[in-house]
């Protein structure tokens, strides 16, 4: 994390663009990375692609696929156990309760928007089950 994240905007930016360089530097070491994270813009994609090719690697796109329903139901179970003095979690919390639940089915329909044949998709539904789709999707 990024020191002062709560309140300075392009703090994600900033990480981001460190993450590259250690994505790249690391790919090209001949190891694997895995960036569990949302990347919803075509442009920050590209990014993450140009790092691949930088390095010479393979690039994967993979969407793991729920309904904006059990994206909303694992969001309450996970906040229901976050302590509640973890920074983040409150931080997720306030953007849920300003808007973030409203715009789960427009987030969903812009990824849905973004993906195209070169995304495996893999439906998400139980960690055991997720992670066996998962492997099996990537030819393991």
């Amino acid at each position: 994390m990024i020191g002062g994240w709560e309140t300075y905007a392009m703090s994600a930016g900033l990480s981001r663009t460190g993450g590259l360089a250690l994505i790249t530097a690391h790919l090209r070491t001949g190891h694997d990375v895995v960036v569990p994270q949302y990347v919803g813009l075509p442009d920050q994609l590209e990014r993450f692609r140009g790092a691949a090719d930088d390095a010479g690697a393979a690039y994967v796109c993979v969407l793991l696929t729920a309904t904006a329903e059990e994206v909303a139901r694992r969001f309450v179970v996970r906040d229901a156990s976050a302590a509640r003095d973890d920074r983040w979690a409150a931080y997720l919390r306030a953007d849920w309760e300003n808007g973030g639940y409203a715009e789960l089915g427009s987030t969903i329909d812009r990824l849905e928007r973004l993906v195209d044949d070169r995304w495996l998709r893999v439906e998400s539904t139980t960690p055991d089950s997720t992670y066996a789709a998962l492997v099996a999707a990537l030819g393991g």
